[in-house]
Parts: structure tokens; C-alpha cells; sequence
């Protein structure tokens, strides 16, 4: 706009012009109009060069600026001054009606050039001796001119010229120039505004002799115009253009304004401006856009299209009125996003909606009419803000889905079942034969394994293999069972060599995740009826190998078995679930946003969300008979080679790292972690320290367990003592054997041969026997209910590994009263853990099971010292107390 009678200095804010790259499609010299287009349409935002100038000096310069001043620099000063002018080196722009002052900073030197004109042509001096330089940047100053003008300089009606323009300020004529009168009439310039599913489109067209001839092919074609007068109407529109908020189009030769906020600003406040200052013709459904954004509902109703497919049948809706399908469609492929119709303005889905929509149309489900599977419209049910209406098959369907089986004698059931696992197999079969599929999540030790072997028994495809997918450990379980309570069911190993490409008779294939993942390429092109995932924690990560080999897996059944679904954080349950029924849950991204905004509200609205396809019964619901567990804490007093190894590693570990936790858990993972193991590994054994070499009964650890296996070994009893460090497992081992030397010792870790092998041995021995086993190789898997006592040796902060440990030996076929003994060194970051456990025990509360996220040390802890218990460390000598 313009600013009458006062000098005024200012810093826009406006696009920028900054680019990183520019191919000069212009001829040098008498090229810049096209050039200043292209950058006046980019919108990266940068710095703006601070501008010192008046109204009256602007209106000067237009006039110098609109001769072909470039002429008058060469090819290498003008490429150098458009580098500056594109990457905004220029600082600071000084206008008055004599001179152009420009400054810049080249590291640490102050740069200027001014600009004087002289007899109809710039005259430059420079503050540098480097003459390239001070001639670039005056040119740049220009260019920085002709930015200002465009902007601050007010469109005159199309028929005022210049000479008009100039006498508003009855500015003085250039000295030894003459004022030429203007030759022949103006120019006529007519706009064309027309509205576009893209925007608003901006064409120009110059009016002669009665016809039009497309007024911005010039710039298309990045030439000039030759025409001062067109030159100079061309620089106004360019720079109102830019403010409105129009993008020039070089390959299309026209101006178009995408955003939605701008184009209901510019029809509602800036068209009637335009329309005084401008020729212009306008769209009438311009209008359309001028109440800014509407908003749109979505609703759904869903119909059955054979087999186990369902339509969707998309709608959208402004109030009482239904759109288009064409419009639905377009607004359901860009939830939350804009789209601009000529004939309805700008429309918009409702915020509450786009959210969940924007999970369905990432899944790929983007069309207004949509085919998927039953149990997607369970995604959509607990959506409160999305309306689905069913129809009366499918509503009779969801109800027969959420009803559980009636409960009854199946004749092909073996009788060794107990009820609650007929229940299960009932269940799941329910749910398969629906079209839906499932996780089998009962509390570990009530037969998850026996209750999914029933299931493939009596509901075998003929001609197609079914897919048993476990820890390597496992694999003797699952066969061991079948041979046990179902003989004639046909089961496989699958190694190598040897697989169902092969051998099309076998019914039931068991595969490690490890061989499955070695076989993948098989795999992926086989088409099974059954795949059963245990221990289906093992999927956990999303991007882990074997996960994509097993989310690759094609199955008309999908089985999910674990007893601790959700280990460490909930995005467990999301990959367990993208297996079972891939887009119920919706998108990773959704989810962890929700993890990090609402933890509380993701739970309730997970647990509400999987409820129907998730069966998890625990020991104490089903199972009264199993005896009681009892477990109590063993506080076991450092030794001296203990507490001193376990001080100065506190000391240095917090000198290193600070007492801040959660900047070393942020910042300093990798130190901080060995720190925590090199502490464990102290509170266990301070021989499992590479640096010491001490024999095990430094450990107050093994010396209580030593005085608690004299005292049961006698009476003839058997134990399992579980650590997660198998070097403290063979340490102890060695200890056993000295103080016991007649007493049965099995072992089982990472690196047994034959893994069920000292599990049967320990199950059959006659009276006393001992078993050591590493927590990653047995913590899953196996059944150790011979034994009556449970010894962890280094307890972990996740309960659910824990309690998977726990339950090898408290499990179905138990008659006896467990007892579990934790061994928790004294005073150290292990009494810390064990106490959290106890008071904060309603944060291990998870979707469907328990849930421990431990390593978020600093959502529990203050500080590092109070984690490791530095504080109670005494003084280093020469401390005072």
C-alpha cells in the first residue's frame, strides 16, 4: 500500500524468494521479469533484508527500474548478483530518491555499494576493492529494488499512466532526461479468475484491436517484454499477486493459489480490491468459496458380499444433504486435508473423524466403496464418531461373534481335556468358523499347547498343511504332545531339506522362527490352512526379520498363542495383531502418537478393541485345583570383593555420567546400560566381571542358595534355579557338584544340544535333583512341575519374564505347593527394582495381561544415584563423613 509524506523503515514478512538451484531459462541481459516471477512464487521462508525508504522514492525508482538497466553489467556480474539476491545475502536496502545504498556481510567484512543514476543509466561505486563483487552487489541492491516496488507500489486503474502516476508526488524530472509523453494509448491488461478443483487460476491477457493475446507467455517463455508500459504492469501484478497468496506456473503460463485459507481470504477481501485496480473477469462460483471451509461428515453402512467379504458403502454429508460420490471419494483418499470444489466451495472432513479415517485410508482402503474383511467393521464399531450402519445379516453376524459358545459335550474332543480347555477350543473355533481369528492368552502352565492341538485334529483341511511356529526349545513340546494325546496326528519338522513342498501328506508342520525365517522364500508362496504362532511375543518388534517372514505367511486361520501378549510396551499387541488380523488396530504411526499423548486412553481403548478375539483365563479363575505359590524375597548380604567392586563402579559410573537419569538414558544409552549390567553382574557373582577372578562362593548370592539347598536337599526334594546369565549358570554348577557330588545336575541354556534331553531326565529323577536354566533358553516352552522350588538368581524388572519362569514349574499337573525364593543382593539397584515392583504394581497393569516397561528408568527415579543406591555409599577415604 502506499505511505504518504513520512520516510518509514521496515522488515516484511512475506515469502521468500530463497531457491536453492535456478536454471536460467532467460536470455542475459534484459532477462530479470522472468526471473523475478519465478522466485517472487516460491514460499520457503528466509531472511528478509531490512528496507529504509519513502513513498516518494519509491515511486522514482519504479520509473528508473522499468528501463533495461541490466544492459549495463556483464553476463558474470549479473549471475553473481542473482546468487546474492536468491540467497538473500543482501542485509540492508537504503532507498532515497538520489541513491541505493545496499550493504552485505562476507564473513567477517562489511560490504556496501551505492547505486546513483546518472543520465538514464546506474552509475556504481563500492565500499571493496574487488570490482566483481561491488558490482554484484549493487546489481543485487537492484534486484532487492524491484522486489520492493512490486510490493509497496499501488495498481493504478488500467488506463492511468505513468506519467499520471508521477505527478501524485509532482516529482521532479531526472536531471538530463526529458519527460517523454507516453506513445499512444496504455496498454490494456484483462484478468481471467476462474475457480478449479486445484484453486483459483490466474491467466492474463493484453487487449488489442479487439482481440487477446496472452499477456504472461513472455514469461513463460522467460523472455522480455519489450514494451515498458507492459513491463510495468506486469511488475504490479506480479508483486499484489505474490501478497494474495498466487504461485506463477512456468509450464503453464498462469497463476494459481492452492491454499485454502487464502483463497477464501482473497475472494472474500482482496477480489474487490482487485476488481478496482485490475481489469478483471471473475468465476462466478467464486463465491463458493467465500465462507471459508465447510465441514463434511462421513458415514458408512456395510452389507455382506459373499464369503467372509463385506462392502462399505461410503457416504459424505453437509448437514441434511448428501454429496456426491465423486466428492466422498476425494475426501475419504485425503482425510483432514482441504478439497476445493468449484460447485461446493471448500470442503473438509470433521476433525473428530479424520483421525480415524486417516488409519483406514493409509491401510489402503480408499475408495468410497470398499471390500474387506468381517472382522474390520470391529475397527469401526468402537469408533464413536464414525456412524456405521449394518445390515441385517451382518448385524445378525456381530452378535453371533461376540456371543460366546454354548457350552456342551463335543464327542471329538479327547477326554483329557479339562472343561475351561474345551471352552477354549469352542471358542476358537467359534471364531474361525466366523471369519474372524484369535489369541489364545491364558495365564502359562494351563495348556495352551493341548488346546491348539485339538483344534487342528478335528478341523483339518485335506491337500493343505497347517504351520506351527515357535522357539527352537519348543519344537520337542509340540511333538511330544501330539505323540501323547493325538497319535494320528501326522506332525513334521521343517529343516533343511526338508520341507511341506516336499511332503504335501503331512498335516502339521512345527517350525523354529529361526528355520522360518531360513525358509522364508518357501514360505511366502505357500497357502496353508492353519499357521499358529507361539510364544507369538517373539514378533514383538515390528521390524525384526522374522516378523515380516511371519506377517508374509498367507493362512485361512490365524492362531495366536502366548501368555504375555503385551512384554514391554503396547506396540507388542499391535504386531501380534497386524499377524492375526492385519488393520484392526489401525496405523504404528496412530498408535505410538496415542502412546505418547494418552497412555491411559489407548489401553481402555485397546482392551475394548481386541476383547472379542482375545481368550485369557488365569490359573485362579479355571484351574482351583493347582496348588498355591508362595513367594518371598531372600535378601542376600554383599560380600566385602561384592560391596567394594559394587562401590567403585557406583562412583565411577556417576562421575562419568552425571546423576541426571533421564539425560543418560537419552543421551548416553550405550555407557549407561553397561553400567546397569556391570552392577547386575556384580550383585550376582563379582566373578562374571571380566577384570576379577574370584571363586563363585565370593557371591553372598550362591552362598544363600547353598545353605537353602542343604536344607531341602535332605528331605529329598527338587529345585530349578533360573538366571539370565549362563556364565553364572555354569559357574554355579561347578560350586553344586563340589558340595553335592552325588546329586543329579541338569542344565539347560542357549548352547544345549539336545534341549528336551535334561528336561526329561529332571522330570523322571527319584527323590533330589537340581536344574539350571538359563532364562532365554527355558523361560518358554517346557514343564518343570516335578520340582516344589524356584530360585531366581538375578531378577529382572519385567514380571511378565518373571512370571514365565515362574510358571515352568507352576503350571497344570502340579499337586504340590510351589515355593519361589528371589535372591536380591542387599542395598544395590536390585533391592531398588524389587521395591518398585511392590508400589508401583498397578503400572504393570497391560492391555490383556501385565504389563513392564522398566528400562524408562526415568519415569520411576529421580536421579542415577537413587537408582543404584549411591547415596547410601559411604565416603572415599579422606571424605568426611
Amino acid at each position: 500500500m502506499r505511505r504518504h509524506g513520512v520516510s518509514c523503515t521496515m522488515i516484511p514478512h512475506l515469502g521468500s524468494r530463497h531457491v536453492k538451484t535456478f536454471t536460467w531459462a532467460c536470455t542475459i541481459p534484459g532477462s530479470f521479469l522472468a526471473f523475478f516471477v519465478f522466485c517472487a512464487s516460491q514460499a520457503v521462508p528466509s531472511r528478509e533484508p531490512k528496507r529504509t525508504y519513502s513513498p516518494l522514492a519509491i515511486e522514482t525508482w519504479f520509473d528508473r527500474l522499468l528501463s533495461r538497466w541490466e544492459l549495463y553489467f556483464d553476463r558474470e556480474e549479473l549471475e553473481r548478483a542473482r546468487g546474492l539476491y536468491r540467497d538473500c545475502h543482501v542485509r540492508e536496502l537504503q532507498l532515497d530518491c538520489d541513491t541505493l545504498i545496499v550493504h552485505r556481510r562476507n564473513g567477517r567484512e562489511d560490504m556496501y555499494s551505492v547505486v546513483e543514476w546518472e543520465n538514464g543509466a546506474p552509475n556504481v561505486r563500492s565500499g571493496t576493492a574487488d570490482r566483481l563483487e561491488g558490482r554484484a552487489l549493487a546489481a543485487a541492491g537492484l534486484y532487492e529494488a524491484e522486489e520492493l516496488v512490486s510490493l509497496e507500489i499501488s495498481p493504478l486503474p488500467p488506463d492511468q499512466s505513468a506519467q499520471e502516476r508521477k505527478t501524485l508526488y509532482k516529482a521532479e524530472p531526472e536531471k538530463g532526461t526529458q519527460e517523454a509523453a507516453p506513445a499512444g494509448p496504455a496498454p490494456h491488461l484483462r484478468l481471467r479468475l476462474a475457480a478449479t478443483s486445484q484453486g483459483i487460476r490466474l491467466s492474463g491477457y493484453w487487449v488489442e484491436a479487439q482481440k487477446e493475446l496472452p499477456a504472461f507467455a513472455a514469461l513463460k517463455a522467460g523472455q522480455e517484454q519489450t514494451d515498458q508500459r507492459k513491463r510495468e504492469m506486469l511488475i504490479r501484478l506480479t508483486g499484489k499477486a505474490r501478497q494474495a497468496g498466487f504461485s506463477f506456473r512456468p509450464g503453464k503460463g498462469d497463476y494459481l493459489m492452492r491454499d485454502a485459507s487464502a483463497i477464501s481470504t482473497f475472494v472474500r477481501r482482496d477480489l474487490p480490491r482487485w476488481r478496482g485496480a485490475f481489469d478483471v473477469e471473475a468465476d462466478p462460483r467464486l463465491q463458493n468459496f467465500a465462507d471459508g471451509v465447510r465441514k463434511v461428515s462421513i458415514r458408512a453402512s456395510a452389507k455382506t458380499l459373499g464369503g467372509n467379504a463385506v462392502g462399505l458403502d461410503w457416504s459424505a454429508w453437509i448437514d441434511s444433504e448428501v454429496l456426491e460420490r465423486a466428492h466422498a471419494s476425494a475426501l475419504l483418499r485425503r482425510p483432514g486435508q482441504v478439497l476445493i470444489s468449484p460447485e461446493l466451495g471448500l470442503l473438509r472432513i470433521d476433525g473428530a473423524q479424520s483421525a480415524e479415517l486417516a488409519d483406514w485410508t493409509q491401510a489402503g482402503n480408499s475408495d468410497a466403496v470398499t471390500s474387506i474383511p468381517h472382522y474390520m467393521l470391529f475397527s469401526l464399531f468402537q469408533s464413536e464418531s464414525l456412524p456405521l450402519t449394518l445390515s441385517g445379516e451382518l448385524d445378525a453376524w456381530r452378535d453371533r461373534v461376540l456371543k460366546m459358545p454354548e457350552e456342551g459335550e463335543d464327542a471329538s474332543l479327547p477326554a483329557i481335556l479339562r472343561p475351561y480347555q474345551r471352552r477354549g477350543v469352542a471358542w476358537m473355533r467359534h471364531l474361525l468358523s466366523n471369519g474372524c481369528h484369535c489369541l489364545l492368552a491364558d495365564e502359562m502352565g494351563l495348556g495352551k499347547t493341548v488346546q491348539v492341538l485339538s483344534l487342528l485334529s478335528t478341523a483339518q483341511v485335506e491337500g493343505r498343511p497347517s504351520l506351527i511356529v515357535c522357539p527352537a526349545s519348543v519344537v520337542p513340546v509340540w511333538k511330544a504332545e501330539a505323540a501323547k494325546f493325538f497319535p494320528a496326528l501326522r506332525m513334521e519338522t521343517l529343516q533343511s531339506g526338508n520341507n511341506w513342498a516336499q511332503d504335501k501328506q503331512a498335516c502339521v508342520w512345527v517350525a523354529s522362527y529361526t528355520q522360518l525365517r531360513r525358509h522364508r522364500a518357501i514360505a511366502a508362496t505357500e497357502q496353508f490352512d492353519c499357521v499358529v504362532l507361539d510364544e507369538a511375543q517373539f514378533i514383538k518388534n515390528p521390524d525384526a526379520k522374522v516378523t515380516q517372514v511371519c506377517l508374509s505367511l498367507k493362512a485361512e486361520r490365524r492362531i495366536a498363542v502366548t501368555g504375555t501378549p503385551v512384554e514391554n510396551r503396547e506396540l507388542d499387541l499391535w504386531t501380534i495383531f497386524r499377524f492375526i488380523m492385519p488393520g484392526l488396530l489401525g496405523t504404528r504411526g496412530r498408535l505410538e502418537k496415542m502412546v505418547a499423548s494418552d497412555p491411559e486412553a489407548l489401553r481402555e481403548r485397546l482392551r475394548r478393541q481386541v476383547a472379542p478375539f482375545v481368550l485369557r483365563r488365569s490359573k485362579s479363575e479355571v484351574a482351583a485345583e493347582l496348588p498355591p505359590k508362595i513367594e518371598s524375597v531372600l535378601n542376600c548380604p554383599l560380600t566385602q570383593l561384592q560391596q567394594g567392586e559394587y562401590q567403585r563402579l557406583a562412583r565411577e559410573g556417576l562421575a562419568s555420567l552425571g546423576d541426571d537419569l533421564k539425560k543418560s538414558v537419552q543421551e548416553r544409552a550405550l555407557p549407561f546400560f553397561t553400567l546397569l549390567t556391570r552392577l547386575r553382574q556384580t550383585c550376582c557373582d563379582p566373578g562374571l566381571l571380566p577384570w576379577t577372578s574370584c571363586p563363585p562362593r565370593q557371591s553372598g548370592k550362591v552362598l544363600a542358595l547353598l545353605d537353602k539347598l542343604h536344607e531341602l536337599l535332605a528331605h529329598g526334594r527338587k529345585a530349578v534355579v533360573f538366571s539370565q546369565f549362563a556364565s553364572l549358570l555354569h559357574r554355579v554348577d561347578g560350586v553344586l557338584r563340589e558340595e553335592f557330588p552325588q546329586l543329579p545336575i541338569h542344565i539347560l541354556t542357549g548352547s544345549t544340544p539336545e534341549r528336551d534331553k535334561p528336561v526329561r531326565e529332571f522330570q523322571k529323577a527319584d527323590g533330589a535333583a537340581i536344574m539350571l536354566v538359563s532364562l532365554k533358553a527355558g523361560g518358554t516352552g517346557i514343564t518343570l512341575s516335578a520340582a516344589e522350588y524356584v530360585f531366581l538368581l538375578d531378577p529382572w524388572w519385567n514380571p511378565a519374564v518373571e512370571a514365565q519362569a515362574i510358571d515352568r514349574v507352576h503350571r497344570i499337573g502340579q499337586d504340590r505347593t510351589v515355593f519361589i525364593y528371589r535372591l536380591i543382593a542387599s542395598g544395590t539397584i536390585e533391592e531398588r527394582i524389587e521395591k518398585l515392583k511392590e508400589q508401583k504394581r498397578d503400572l504393570f497393569d497391560g492391555t490383556v495381561g501385565r504389563l513392564a516397561d522398566m528400562s524408562r528408568f526415568g519415569n520411576y527415579f529421580s536421579s542415577l544415584s537413587e537408582l543404584i543406591g549411591a547415596e547410601a555409599l559411604p565416603p572415599e577415604e579422606g571424605q568426611e563423613e
